[in-house]
Order: C-alpha cells, then structure tokens, then sequence
C-alpha cells in the first residue's frame, strides 16, 4: 500500500525533523549562544547543563537513522532496519535522560505523560512498518 508507506514515510520524517530543535537548542546553549535566557527557555537551562555532548552526538544519529527510513519508505525501498536501530537507540537515550534528576525538574507531570504518547506513536509506526514489509515479503499466490 503505497499511501501508507507515504504516510509513515512523511510521519517519520516529520518526528526526526522535530527531534532536531532540542538537539539545536542544546547545542546553542552549551556553545553560549545565548546570552541571558529567560522565560521558557531560561527553565530548560537545568537540562541543558545535565546533557552530555555524546548524548547529543548520538541523538543525531538516532535522527539520521529516522531520515534513512523515511527516506527509504518514501522512495519505496525496506525501512525495518534503519527505523529499529533509531527507535531502540531513542529509547536508550531517552531512557538514560529520565534519570537525570533535570529531567523532572524542568517538565510538568502532562509534559511527562507526553512521552509515553509519543512512545506509543513510535511503536505503532513501528508495527505498521513491520507488517507492511512482511506483506510486502510474502510470494503471492500461484
């Protein structure tokens, strides 16, 4: 089905762009490219300085490894691979940024519950990728 793979093509393509802007605003900040934050931004600072540089760098590649898949469903090719080595590193890293004591301080117990919502989005693209390729895999019928 072709609008299907377009449609978790474009859906997955669209989260690894988003998942861009806090990598950014992480690097910007630690590279001090801003002076004196305030409002919303001034509450991220706490995360910010928790967050490693590795954790960045490989935040990158989970982002690189979504646009691999997107990509390749897009262009109607096999996209299991790429989106299953991105969402299990997504989950580590999202995982290893739970337990920074940061974590909590900076979100809202609704931006919390957030995570799981995006969570389950991921593992229904997930599922749909998978079984769009399985069919796909399938001889047909003599």
């Amino acid at each position: 089905m072709p609008i299907l793979r377009y449609l978790l093509g474009a859906l997955i393509g669209a989260y690894a762009l988003f998942s861009l802007f806090p990598i950014a605003t992480d690097a910007a900040f630690k590279l001090g490219m801003f002076d004196n934050p305030t409002g919303e931004v001034a509450l991220m600072i706490p995360l910010w300085q928790a967050t490693a540089w590795w954790h960045l760098a490989l935040w990158l590649v989970v982002v690189a490894l979504f646009l691999v898949a997107a990509w390749r469903l897009l262009r109607g090719g096999r996209a299991m691979a790429p989106y299953a080595a991105a969402f299990i590193l997504d989950m580590a890293l999202w995982a290893t940024m739970k337990t920074l004591p940061a974590y909590g301080q900076v979100f809202t117990p609704a931006e919390l519950r957030s995570d799981n919502y995006i969570l389950a989005f991921m593992v229904a693209c997930g599922v749909l990728l998978w079984l769009g390729e399985r069919r796909r895999a399938q001889p047909a019928p003599a």
